[in-house]
């Protein structure tokens, strides 16, 4: 696929701030639930490669559980955040890569990861059928984004203005996500799904599990 450079220059500019934007708009409370999620999803031996990795706010939560950790991301500004973050980690692996057709052989690994980004490329299904290319047979998907879906009206206000706040305009090829879409956008990839949940209060997330047959 002929990548448009929107689909990462949008996130790019906000390298430097991404985390504090990210607590800002979706807050603590939503974030230690997903976090406790993911520490749930993860082994010691298991070979973990994430899509859409950003500055590595997801993936320090899951370096230190797994055996090996390979963080990806099309933008060059976010590479050099989580290349940052991640140092610390001896298991952990940063590099640019395109998660709608990445550099890896066919079942390579024992999980993909997409932290915030399902609902954002523009083509989901092209990014979930790489994922099955390179997932081990039996392997997981573990997949978590935000959404608006479930919040109340006042809630889904509160929630855009302060997105609107420190990220402008919502990318126009974006969609709530919820865990019936999710749902069948895994299954159309050739995914069982063993759990597709939302998760959170003032804020929320899908958190999604399931396996390549």
């Amino acid at each position: 696929m002929q990548i448009e450079p929107n689909d990462y220059d949008y996130w790019s500019k906000f390298a430097d701030t991404f985390d504090d934007d990210n607590y800002h708009i979706i807050g603590h409370d939503t974030n230690d639930v997903i976090k406790q999620w993911l520490e749930n999803q993860f082994a010691e031996n298991d070979r973990v490669l994430e899509l859409g990795c950003g500055s590595g706010f997801t993936s320090h939560w899951i370096a230190p559980i797994v055996d090996h950790l390979i963080a990806t991301d099309m933008s060059e500004e976010m590479i050099v955040k989580a290349r940052e973050r991640l140092s610390i980690f001896d298991n952990v692996e940063v590099k640019i890569d395109n998660c709608y057709g990445t550099s890896f052989d066919d079942r390579s690994f024992d999980i993909v990861l997409m932290a915030n980004l399902l609902h954002l490329v523009c083509e989901p299904d092209t990014v979930l059928n790489e994922s099955q290319r390179i997932l081990k047979d039996g392997g997981r998907l573990v997949v978590v984004d935000y959404t608006s879906f479930g919040l109340s009206p006042e809630k889904k206000k509160e929630m855009m203005q302060r997105y609107f706040s420190r990220w402008g305009r919502v990318p126009e090829h974006s969609f709530a996500a919820s865990p019936d879409v999710l749902t069948v956008l895994a299954e159309q990839a050739g995914f069982i799904v063993e759990e597709s949940i939302l998760v959170g209060e003032n804020t929320k997330a899908v958190c999604l599990k399931a396996v390549k047959e």
